[in-house]
């Protein structure tokens, strides 16, 4: 049968008006007074692209499947069904809804830095092909809503249907608690476990304030907020009938070209936006006035600093066959970048690993940084600040001329460091925690003068000494002095020694940090042997710069000539922090335990409890998963529009 030709145009017109009601990306739907975004453009692509990355596949192998299904079951039974239960809701319902984006956002929505008004939290998700399963969800989630009897309110925004639930703080504080019961009131569990367990603190009426979540869908779109007049901004943008969007700020467009055109993932947070609006609650007379001289004041604080001269802050991934890049950005022009960005700033310079690091260390760093420059600006910003503080500086300053009444800090020790400062390591020498924070290796500090930086290091160190009195502080105690040895005709002296301490705070030995100068360098080490394989070697006979795929590596990464950089061999670091979870990796919990989640999750009093979470016994030996794990690099840059850090990570030559 012939269809006739209207049919054809109907159909085709059909589709066009469905090809026309794609999602627009997030900087479209968002309005211009966004503060914050974190976002996925295209989920299913990401989402594929990890899952085929070395670092999915890791988590995916076999090998750790025993240590990934105790973790992921513990979370489900102890967090998402106890959640599921309180909001009446199944998770599982929206896994696999999102066929485009997922956007979080915080936005101003009249926010003036004051707790009267807050921001609005904002999800959006496009669902795609699964828009009707979503209607379903958000139907079947208002009649539960209904049948218990909770308050909710039905609204039309812009032709689609929404609804705002109300939930109190304390509802949700209540939730929070069965989810994770506190155990320093004898809440191990939801109920009481404890012998007079005392009971769930009530909140009182002031406390206790409303918090109203709207959920909708518009078109394909699924939109949460907690704020009604930000999701009518956004339902407008989505149909071309709203005002600015954020696509149309200068700043998140430079940032856009610059980093976001093709990652996988990105943030962006409007930062000139955020302080001024931050500041609008701060009282600008506070901190400082004639009864307090030494006082500082939030505002001055803030411009020292250089925040209001902070434009955005971001962060992108891209990933593809080859590798992943993580690139973080804050954007801060140069003619407007002072106190803690200037300080920050390396200056570029050859960061190229010199031929006397050898292949077997593990991490290595090169900085090129002016400390003159940098002294300047830690002056110029304390006395932003507070003159007080910079009259402060030159008292210390004073206090340290006991031996030579000329002595300045800017002569006698800054103006002696050069731009050069190196750093690398080797393995840990124990399979212990404590090893890893004391693994062998080097601190080379580059000096137009070594042997004077070197005299000004020994003199600062007596003036401390003598200020500090004999050690012990008694009377008849000898002293504390450098110690000198002679090797390969270099003079190396060596600090008093200081205690090794434990997680647990307890003392498990001493170490002394060892000094020499030896070329252009000002060389640090707290292990003999690496020290004296630096003075044995001028040129390593394997040296690090051969490392394959270093060069590659640094240059996808910015190059070798940025002001910084930065490598580490994971292969070997991850090796060692295999070795030592299986080993004593309950030991971690006892550090969580001092904190408040630690504290929370009961890990304070049970020491069974974070295995429970972590069972790191059941992690496989390494060689099992190495083949995800290679080398990582990272460059450091100031540019004329902001710091980056660029981070470059290959797929490991034996990752199919």
């Amino acid at each position: 049968m012939k269809i006739p030709h209207w049919l054809a145009i109907a159909g085709a017109l059909v589709v066009w008006s469905v090809q026309a009601a794609e999602v627009p990306p997030p900087e479209k739907l968002l309005p211009d007074t966004t503060l914050a975004v974190l976002t996925v453009p295209n989920y299913p692509a990401a989402d594929a692209w990890y899952n085929n990355s070395p670092g999915g596949k890791f988590l995916d192998d076999p090998a750790m499947k025993p240590f990934m299904d105790k973790l992921k079951g513990k979370f489900r039974k102890d967090v998402v069904e106890p959640l599921e239960k309180e909001l009446g809701i199944k998770f599982a319902d929206y896994e696999g809804l999102a066929q485009g984006q997922i956007t979080l956002a915080i936005t101003a929505a009249g926010w003036q830095g004051t707790s009267d008004k807050m921001p609005a939290f904002l999800m959006l998700m496009d669902t795609g092909s699964k828009s009707s399963q979503l209607k379903q969800n958000l139907a079947a989630l208002r009649k539960k809503w209904q049948e218990a009897d909770k308050p909710l309110k039905e609204e039309k925004v812009g032709g689609a249907e929404f609804t705002t639930f109300t939930l109190m703080t304390d509802d949700l504080r209540t939730v929070i608690e069965r989810v994770f019961p506190d155990p320093n009131a004898g809440w191990e569990t939801i109920t009481p476990n404890r012998p007079g367990a005392p009971p769930r603190r009530q909140a009182t009426r002031a406390e206790n304030r409303p918090v109203h979540l709207t959920l909708g869908q518009s078109d394909t779109l699924f939109i949460v907020g907690t704020s009604l007049s930000e999701i009518r901004k956004i339902v407008e943008l989505q149909t071309g009938q709203g005002g600015k969007a954020l696509a149309e700020v200068p700043t998140f467009k430079a940032d856009y070209a610059r980093l976001f055109r093709d990652a996988q993932y990105f943030g962006w947070v409007n930062v000139k936006l955020l302080v001024e609006l931050a500041m609008k609650g701060v009282d600008p007379a506070a901190g400082g006035g004639a009864n307090n001289p030494m006082g500082v004041n939030p505002v001055q604080v803030v411009n020292a600093l250089g925040l209001n001269g902070a434009e955005t802050a971001a962060v992108a991934l891209q990933g593809d066959k080859q590798g992943a890049t993580v690139q973080f950005f804050l954007g801060v022009p140069e003619k407007a970048r002072k106190g803690l960005f200037k300080l920050l700033s390396p200056m570029a310079g050859d960061t190229t690993p010199p031929p006397f690091v050898p292949r077997d260390a593990v991490k290595y760093t090169r900085i090129r940084y002016n400390f003159s420059e940098g002294w300047s600006t830690i002056e110029q910003t304390l006395n932003d600040i507070n003159p007080g503080l910079l009259g402060a500086l030159a008292f210390f300053e004073s206090g340290l001329k006991q031996q030579n009444p000329n002595f300045t800090l800017r002569k006698g020790l800054i103006e002696l460091l050069g731009d050069d400062i190196i750093t690398y390591e080797f393995k840990p020498t124990g399979q212990t925690l404590e090893a890893l924070s004391t693994a062998p290796g080097l601190v080379l500090i580059g000096s137009p003068a070594p042997e004077k930086l070197l005299e000004t290091v020994k003199g600062l160190f007596n003036n401390f000494a003598q200020m500090r009195g004999p050690r012990g502080g008694r009377r008849d105690a000898e002293p504390t002095q450098l110690k000198t040895r002679e090797f390969q005709g270099v003079t190396i002296y060596t600090f008093p020694p200081t205690p090794q301490m434990n997680f647990r705070g307890e003392r498990i030995g001493e170490r002394s940090l060892n000094l020499c100068a030896s070329g252009k360098y000002l060389v640090f080490s707290y292990d003999n042997g690496v020290l004296e394989q630096f003075l044995r070697n001028a040129k390593a006979a394997r040296p690090l710069s051969g490392v394959a795929g270093l060069n590659e590596a640094a240059q996808k990464a910015g190059g070798l000539n940025t002001g910084m950089f930065h490598y580490e061999d994971q292969t070997e670091t991850m090796r060692f922090l295999f070795n030592v979870l299986r080993k004593e990796g309950s030991r971690i919990g006892e550090l969580l335990a001092m904190t408040p989640l630690g504290g929370r999750l009961g890990f304070a009093d049970d020491s069974k409890a974070f295995q429970e979470w972590f069972d790191f016994t059941l992690l496989p030996p390494f060689e099992k998963v190495s083949r995800y794990v290679g080398i990582t690099v990272y460059t450091g840059a100031a540019t004329p529009e902001g710091l980056l850090i660029k981070a470059y990570t290959p797929n490991p030559p034996g990752f199919k």
